[in-house]
């Protein structure tokens, strides 16, 4: 009798067993993608067909809501917890093609696409080289990556708008003959409106340039590797091509310009797992150096009040313009200096008058954003050729913690 139960204990146990297992078989791969993100289609797209090729049946589309250019909406640390608890893959993720890195505690697949930042205008477009002095550029949202143009460009004029949708509408109304605009949305755009196309043509410079890869926490490195698997079959079959198309970075869109095709090191994942995408570790640790004194900063926060608060907000949070203040802005991911963003500020800003204000202005203005992130004020004053060839990094500093 003993023996019977003890049997159909058995049995009951490897059923549940066998259940459990099919269940974990037929389990979706959960595929979170950015619904702000005009182009998440593609990103969509491409999974399903690479997981696909790769045998996988089921494919889960996960919607998450966040800021589509990587802005302070969504803070990147955000994404190891998303990876963790609800993601096998996060789709769509830029990283910066010049200088890559990735949010903390996150790997990532091969690139499956290159998109970025493109130069835009009325046909016939002119090369940035061929604009007249004084021409009048535009840029949507105050962008801080697209920003970084204008200051290798002196003699360019920067109109900003507060949409991307406000700047294409001054270019199709001839108010602006050219600008820089994120690739993905015109693209959605003008299929979303029917409008006629605008030329537009790469912009190959440093931080404009982005890969698009899949981002994944270390437990779902099975699924990650099956995606990196399935794009290469697709990229074998002559497929991956016409799945990124509205990704793809053409000379100008007359051009036969190629489609973009993964870096050789990226083919195939290393041995024992893929190869991910390097990343900066951060140097929390190391003490902020003193660039500037107290008498700056505090100038400075008076001429912030004047000068920048309207479009940054009284707390340098942001509003129209980026904010200014915080990991988001001076995160090490960003690999900026003190002299880019300074370079940057000096230049452009105002952005209505832009370099209209005293150079002692501005260097107070670059003293109060390093006081208000995390750098301590000296006893020796910084100078505006100082502040231009700073190479110092411009990272977040935590407030030290009440005692």
């Amino acid at each position: 009798m003993r023996c019977r139960k003890s049997r159909g204990g058995a049995r009951i146990w490897v059923g549940l067993l066998g259940a459990l297992l099919l269940q974990r078989a037929a389990a979706a791969v959960n595929v979170c993608f950015d619904q702000s993100n005009p182009a998440s289609s593609v990103d969509l797209r491409v999974a399903r067909a690479a997981l696909t090729a790769a045998g996988e049946r089921r494919v889960q589309a996960v919607p998450f809501e966040g800021q589509g250019k990587g802005d302070d909406g969504f803070p990147v640390r955000r994404f190891a917890r998303l990876a963790r608890e609800q993601c096998d893959l996060i789709v769509g993720f830029p990283v910066d093609a010049s200088d890559p890195h990735l949010p903390p505690q996150v790997l990532a697949t091969p690139a499956y696409a290159r998109t970025g930042f493109v130069w835009i205008g009325r046909s016939p477009l002119p090369a940035p080289a061929e604009l007249p002095q004084g021409a009048v550029v535009g840029i949507a949202e105050l962008d801080t990556w697209a920003a970084l143009l204008f200051p290798a460009h002196p003699d360019w004029r920067m109109q900003a708008y507060p949409r991307d949708a406000e700047l294409l509408a001054a270019l199709r109304a001839d108010v602006l003959k050219t600008g820089v605009i994120w690739q993905p949305y015109l693209v959605a755009e003008e299929k979303r409106s029917g409008a006629r196309p605008l030329s537009f043509r790469r912009l190959e410079m440093p931080h404009l340039v982005w890969d698009l890869v899949a981002l994944y926490a270390p437990g779902s490195h099975a699924a990650a590797e099956r995606f990196a698997r399935g794009l290469q079959t697709l990229e074998d079959r002559g497929r991956l091509a016409g799945l990124i198309a509205p990704y793809a970075l053409p000379e100008q869109r007359s051009g036969s310009a190629s489609p973009m095709r993964m870096r050789p090191d990226e083919r195939r994942p290393a041995a024992g797992g893929l190869r991910p995408v390097r990343k900066r570790q951060r140097s929390g640790t190391a003490a902020p150096p003193a660039l500037y004194t107290a008498q700056q900063a505090e100038r400075g926060a008076s001429a912030y009040a004047q000068h920048c608060a309207l479009c940054h907000g009284t707390a340098l949070e942001g509003r129209t313009g980026p904010a200014l203040k915080g990991p988001g802005f001076a995160d090490p991911a960003s690999d900026f200096h003190v002299g880019d963003i300074f370079g940057f500020i000096a230049r452009m800003m105002p952005a209505a008058t832009p370099g209209s204000l005293p150079r002692e202005t501005y260097v107070d203005l670059m003293a109060f954003l390093l006081q208000q992130n995390g750098y301590p004020a000296g006893t020796q004053a910084l100078s505006y050729d100082q502040a231009l060839q700073s190479r110092v990094p411009l990272i977040y500093h935590d407030p030290p913690a009440a005692p």
